[in-house]
């Protein structure tokens, strides 16, 4: 990662105030950079420059206008200076992109109050410590929490942006002579296209015995991916966190249309949790544009297996291909 600005400032006792920040900007390399209140109109006219500018394959260009978008709408609604635009409180803040040989940088900044800080110190410690799926498992709860309490907002921004980048983003706290604090928020875009990146095919040979394994074949030159037979594990945990830690693999990497077939003729309740966060990744995938069919195959007159097609997808809000057939291939 580039030496970031505010490493390079000279600030006499760790103190300074944003017009200096704005002065140092201008001069380490900055692209575009706006300082005002982030309206929605705003957001959207400068990430249309954004997109203009990164004249790129698309999948960089999506990860940086997607990681703008997010925090800008952070400072938006959260910021603790503001102004007022049509009668509606919106935050203040600064915004800048810089690049360098190998990286692009969206650099946000914007005050807090000091018990903003603690709150924010206290979550972003517990994020930043959790891996991929511990997070899209949080995020999952987040988002639950907001349905069930009707807020518009889940409080995600910044851990989609953690998601997105894959870690790559660095958070810093500057004193000022207000009694307020600077939050920096320094989000880092390799311009490597990682998109079409050669992964392995994963094969698992079904087991019958005391526990039930599946058989699974899942490709990664074609994206269409089979689960079959029956699930009943000594470590679901442990057996499912592969194949899941495969699909995010794909969705991240590959970024191509994936297909997943059920054939499945039964699976405990720990199976069904397991299937459950499988469909809500490809539900998340699906939303950022990714193409997901799932084929629910079930075998004619087992009812049970048409229900748990309808329950999932009641769920997970995704649409299946249901397909009763006499027996499975």
């Amino acid at each position: 990662m580039p030496t970031g600005l505010w490493f390079n400032m000279q600030i006499n006792e760790n103190k300074v105030e944003l017009n200096q920040l704005i002065q140092h900007l201008r001069m380490d390399g900055i692209r575009t950079i706006y300082y005002g209140p982030f309206t929605y109109n705003v957001i959207n006219e400068l990430g249309y420059h954004i997109k203009q500018y990164l004249d790129k394959s698309k999948n960089v260009r999506d990860k940086a206008f997607y990681a703008f978008v997010e925090l800008c709408e952070n400072i938006g609604n959260y910021a603790a200076t503001y102004e007022v635009v049509g009668k509606k409180r919106i935050g203040t803040g600064l915004m800048a992109l810089s690049e360098t040989e190998k990286s692009y940088c969206i650099q946000t900044v914007n005050y807090v109050t000091v018990q903003q800080q603690q709150q924010l110190q206290q979550r972003l410690a517990k994020v930043t410590s959790m891996d991929r799926r511990e997070l899209r498992a949080y995020k999952n709860d987040l988002r639950q929490q907001a349905i069930q309490n009707k807020h518009h907002s889940g409080n995600i921004g910044l851990i989609e942006v953690l998601l997105r980048l894959n870690q790559k983003v660095d958070f810093h706290w500057i004193e000022t002579s207000e009694n307020l604090v600077l939050f920096v928020v320094k989000a880092y875009i390799d311009k490597k296209d990682d998109s079409g990146t050669k992964m392995d095919d994963l094969v698992i040979k079904g087991e019958k015995g005391t526990y039930l394994t599946p058989d699974v074949y899942f490709s990664a030159q074609t994206g269409v991916c089979e689960i079959k037979g029956e699930s009943y594990q000594e470590d679901t945990f442990e057996f499912y966190n592969t194949l899941i830690n495969w699909i995010d693999t794909y969705i991240h990497e590959v970024k191509k249309p994936l297909t997943l077939n059920l054939k499945l003729t039964y699976f405990n309740t720990s199976s069904s949790r397991a299937l459950q966060e499988i469909f809500l990744l490809l539900k998340e995938y699906q939303e950022q544009g990714g193409e997901v069919t799932i084929n629910w195959y079930y075998l004619m007159h087992d009812e049970s297996m048409l229900e748990e097609a309808e329950d999932f997808q009641l769920s997970t809000g995704l649409k299946f291909n249901v397909i009763s057939v006499e027996k499975f291939d």
